[in-house]
């Protein structure tokens, strides 16, 4: 196995360590530890995942004082998917660096997305044991999640109300039917639409706007709150 780099590590996640040791621990599947009797990390991904939960959610509480419980998990859960640890570990490029046993497994850890996900928190991890200070987790979370902490874009996620509707309702597909009827308001197509959702045959939310589109969101809103979610 070629040697650890890790000068291009630490320039790639932005963090440079003073304890080494860590960032190789952070970087060694169990695979490896095992044939070599040494620490993996998942360890160091224990304590990640609790940091990130943690400053996002801090992040979030601050950001939407007005918001409840419901959509702050909503929106945190967003933000921390798999899925998005996983793009931001493929944007600095590090799954490369991960030091696995020899023979397939070194390819399947090399493509796997949970892998990747463990790695974005070990690297969470060891960065805290390394400083003792959540403040550069934060640095290292808010560079590498920015696109996800946009503002505007939580904001645009977080108003597709017709979707976060029809998600509820896929979740609870033997409970509850939802259904819109859009009508235009006039011959004139400037007069704009109405819509109506009807949740198991009763009308809920109802709403108003020049296009279709935003008559389903409003009217999808005021449905989400009348069902309180």
């Amino acid at each position: 196995m070629k040697k650890f780099n890790f000068e291009e590590v630490e320039k790639r996640i932005g963090y440079v360590f003073s304890d080494k040791r860590l960032l190789l621990e952070a970087f060694t599947h169990s695979s490896y530890a095992n044939e070599n009797a040494d620490l993996s990390y998942e360890r160091l991904e224990f304590l990640g995942d609790s940091i990130l939960g943690f400053i996002i959610s801090n992040f979030l509480f601050k950001l939407y004082p007005q918001e409840d419980e419901g959509f702050l998990t909503k929106t945190k859960a967003s933000i921390v998917s798999g899925k998005a640890l996983s793009r931001a570990m493929d944007e600095m490029d590090l799954i490369g660096f991960v030091r696995t046993a020899q023979g397939s497994i070194e390819n399947e850890v090399k493509v796997s997305d949970n892998i990747k996900e463990d790695l974005f928190e070990s690297i969470i991890g060891a960065i805290f044991v390394d400083s003792q200070d959540y403040k550069e987790c934060e640095k290292y979370i808010f560079k590498h999640l920015a696109k996800n902490l946009n503002i505007d874009y939580l904001d645009n996620k977080n108003k597709d109300y017709k979707s976060r509707l029809l998600e509820y309702a896929a979740k609870r597909k033997n409970e509850i039917e939802i259904k819109f009827e859009v009508i235009a308001l006039a011959d004139n197509v400037n007069s704009g639409f109405e819509a109506i959702v009807y949740v198991n045959g009763i009308k809920y939310g109802r709403g108003e706007a020049l296009s279709k589109k935003k008559a389903e969101q409003e009217a999808a809103r005021k449905t989400i709150d009348m069902l309180r979610i």
